[in-house]
């Protein structure tokens, strides 16, 4: 793989800027510039090192002024309504346009990154690109960096019209500055020729009962009721659609197709605490996989996401055997209360943030056989 790393240090790229709000933002954006380092092109996705210097206190802010959430296993901050927020839409050859957040500058903001960040006026970035399978040869890349705030970003997300998607929506509905980026490419060659689909094996029936967080309810000023449904699983199906040997490893699209007496806010719910165990060689690898990325599906029933594993052909010759099992985050406790199930209690409530406990309820008796 390193001999598919691209250096582009030394390349003629040109960074613009293409729109600002107004006078003050322009001036912000003057004060910015972007650096690349390194480029790689995977067999789908493109991966993109750099740096971007000025304006380092509007893009990380200290965890003080995060409201903190606290579980069990995890801690996660909400960001405060001011930090700038980067989204990035990208074109390869003249294609499409798409857009994602760049989330690596929202997530990093330890404190010893926060403290290097503000005497450097500066911070490294990782950018990760979905292009598509099937290029060859040299590919044009064509980049936009839209810049908005927090605040815009919760007041606008799931507002999108059908025929635009999210991403490109809280890019441009308030865009403070924009930024266009021309003079990269990247060989193709490599990583699609490391590219192989992989048989999917067959899906498995779900059986057994789940504890599904109703949310905050009922909120009264500080106030909420919160509980678990107690949920039957029984005839939910958990499959493999796709195995991609990609240069760096593996990539594989599960997909969860929820009991239809589910509701909507139950299979949301549902949704955003799953995720896959893999079992190599009998031994369970806990958090087997490098990243997760949750896919836009046509029913709230569905469930799809995919899983990056560090598995190269040779990894895939040494292994016996492999399985992967549904894994679920259940919430126990909510602000100190513990969480009856099938019916609520009450609980103080706090718009941005509260304190959590949780247990992994792992479904081992259904078993995908990847191999």
């Amino acid at each position: 793989m390193e001999t598919a790393i691209e250096s582009v240090r030394n390349k003629d790229i040109n960074v613009t800027v293409a729109d600002a709000a107004d006078e003050h933002w322009k001036a912000w954006a003057e004060r910015l510039s972007v650096s690349f380092d390194e480029i790689l092109y995977d067999g789908e996705d493109v991966y993109i090192t750099g740096r971007l210097k000025g304006n380092a206190r509007d893009l990380i802010k200290r965890s003080s002024e995060y409201t903190v959430t606290e579980t069990g296993e995890y801690t996660s901050f909400a960001p405060p309504d001011d930090l700038v927020v980067p989204y990035v839409g990208h074109s390869v050859s003249g294609g499409d346009m798409q857009y994602l957040l760049m989330s690596p500058l929202v997530d990093e903001f330890s404190s010893a990154n926060v403290d290097k960040a503000y005497a450097s006026d500066s911070m490294d970035i990782s950018v990760r690109l979905p292009v598509g399978s099937g290029l060859k040869g040299n590919q044009q890349l064509t980049m936009f960096f839209y810049f908005t705030d927090m605040k815009t970003v919760r007041q606008n997300t799931s507002k999108a019209p059908d025929h635009i998607s999210e991403d490109e929506y809280l890019a441009k509905i308030n865009c403070l500055v924009a930024l266009r980026i021309d003079g990269l490419t990247f060989d193709a060659t490599a990583g699609t020729a490391a590219q192989a689909a992989m048989p999917v094996p067959a899906p498995v029936m779900l059986k057994g009962d789940v504890l599904v967080f109703s949310g905050a309810e009922s909120i009264s000023g500080n106030r909420c009721m919160v509980g678990n449904d107690e949920l039957s699983i029984d005839g939910a199906v958990f499959e493999i659609t796709k195995m991609q040997q990609k240069l760096n490893g593996t990539a594989i699209t599960f997909a969860v197709t929820l009991p239809e007496d589910w509701t909507d806010k139950q299979c949301a719910a549902a949704a955003r605490a799953m995720d896959p165990v893999f079992i190599i060689d009998g031994a369970d690898q806990g958090e087997g996989y490098s990243s997760i990325r949750y896919l836009d599906t046509d029913s709230a029933h569905k469930i799809s996401f995919t899983v990056e594993i560090g598995l190269v052909p040779e990894d895939w010759s040494g292994i016996g055997s492999m399985q992967a099992v549904l894994r679920l985050s259940e919430l126990t406790e909510y602000n100190g209360v513990k969480l009856p199930a099938g019916s609520r209690a009450e609980a103080h409530y706090e718009k941005n943030g509260w304190n959590e406990d949780s247990r992994r309820h792992i479904l081992y008796g259904c078993p995908i056989t990847v191999k």
